[in-house]
């Protein structure tokens, strides 16, 4: 990825954090929904962080999609705090 957050053919990338690496498929799926979703095509910038534990974290077009299992749990145990409180 550019500074510019484009590819050499001015392409925007969307930044795609998982907890393990994606197979071609799933870029290639990922992709076309972001795309789709974006309204104009992107390109994937791939990076890993096993902290995520599963699911997607991505930031395009200065949108982030937390979509983690690590964000999804956070969530729940912030419910869970609120109600006994």
């Amino acid at each position: 990825m550019s500074v510019n957050g484009s590819n050499a053919q001015g392409v925007p990338a969307a930044q795609v954090v998982t907890a393990m690496p994606l197979s071609d498929s799933q870029a290639l799926a990922l992709a076309s929904a972001l795309s789709r979703r974006l309204g104009h095509e992107v390109v994937l910038d791939r990076q890993v962080d096993a902290a995520l534990l599963g699911g997607v974290y991505v930031v395009a077009d200065g949108q982030i999609i937390d979509r983690s299992v690590r964000r999804q749990l956070d969530d729940m145990k912030d419910s869970l705090k609120r109600r006994n409180a």
